[in-house]
């Protein structure tokens, strides 16, 4: 008996040297060292022609990547597909089940399309400079009733994402035509994979801010060339990631994932669950992207409203002035209208 306690005294010395950097680990909060760029569709191809790119902004949205990359961040690219799957899609019904017996014909001529834009993206980025790899949700990824389910495989199409991204490369993922466990086959949308990326990354206190980047500036009251569409200065996203914001949107008949209402709808619940920065900017306007990369909150005019233990709350323009400026540093943000969702506390 007295040699074993001589060993356990003599032991336990070693063992709290050997427990010292795990410790620290503990100590330490995760670095939010990860940012998740969306690059719209409507950003990178040309919306109205079939399987076209529009290449000025794929370049530009290359370049963001690289330029948020080079500053040291973590990146996750998600894509939209534009012009690319949504005809195939909605000519064989994919998005409702598919037509008939030629179901899993529409199912891989979609997504012979949308992989092929995924191959230009990646090569647009690799010709940036930047390590960019292809991470397909299909066929891991299933749902159901055209919801994402929340199932093993899906996890670890996540985690390895994750993975990737922690190893130094950038995982590129995108909406695709995936098998449903109700109606045979399903699209899963870039904004579903995005949103569960962010959830990941939010829980793991990873998350730095979410960044969409479509062709235009920001979020506007009726469709950009309509008359009378102004641009919308401050969105109000609740704690349930609602946008109460009136909006005349408009979809293509090809679109099969929403259009810019599912858009907005997205980055809202992304802002409300995560609590990190999400901004919507032109791809092509390289200094509003700079600072949605960099900085966290992208408006000094922000309203942001919060249900829970705080109560209610809109705090005014000049108190959300005032806490990004502490948070963040310079005032890195624009006055365009830009969706954010500040953290759910009360300000002062």
């Amino acid at each position: 008996m007295a040699r074993t306690l001589v060993i356990l005294i003599v032991a336990l010395p070693s063992l709290a040297v050997a427990l010292r950097p795990l410790l620290r680990r503990l100590r330490t909060p995760p670095p939010r060292d990860v940012t998740v760029v969306k690059l719209g569709g409507s950003a990178i191809t040309d919306k109205a022609r079939f399987e076209t790119l529009d290449e000025a902004g794929l370049r530009a949205a290359a370049e963001a990547v690289r330029r948020c990359v080079a500053d040291g961040r973590r990146v996750v690219v998600v894509h939209g597909a534009g012009s690319f799957g949504h005809f195939q899609a909605r000519e064989h019904g994919v998005s409702r089940g598919g037509d008939g017996d030629s179901w899993r014909l529409g199912l891989a001529v979609t997504r012979r399309s949308v992989t092929k834009l995924n191959g230009l993206v990646v090569d647009a980025l690799a010709r940036a400079g930047v390590p960019a790899v292809a991470v397909a949700a299909f066929p891991r990824v299933a749902t159901r009733r055209r919801e994402l389910r929340a199932t093993r495989a899906t996890a670890a199409f996540v985690a390895d994402a994750l993975r990737l991204a922690d190893d130094g490369f950038t995982p590129v993922l995108h909406g695709d035509a995936v098998l449903d466990d109700a109606q045979r086959c399903a699209i899963v949308s870039g904004d579903a994979l995005l949103r569960r990326c962010a959830a990941d990354l939010a829980a793991r206190g990873r998350l730095a801010a979410v960044c969409f980047l479509t062709d235009v500036d920001g979020v506007f009251t009726r469709p950009p060339a309509a008359r009378g569409a102004a641009l919308v200065a401050d969105v109000v996203v609740d704690g349930a990631g609602a946008a109460r914001l009136d909006l005349e949107t408009s979809a293509a008949a090809h679109d099969v994932t929403g259009g810019i209402r599912a858009k907005i709808d997205a980055a809202a619940a992304v802002a409300a669950a995560t609590r990190a920065p999400v901004d919507i900017v032109r791809a092509t306007s390289a200094a509003d992207v700079d600072a949605a990369l960099r900085a966290g909150c992208a408006s000094a005019a922000i309203a942001a409203q919060h249900a829970g233990a705080v109560g209610e709350w809109a705090p005014s323009a000049a108190a959300v002035d005032a806490q990004a400026d502490a948070e963040y540093g310079e005032k890195q943000w624009w006055q365009k209208g830009i969706l954010a969702c500040m953290a759910p506390r009360k300000l002062a």
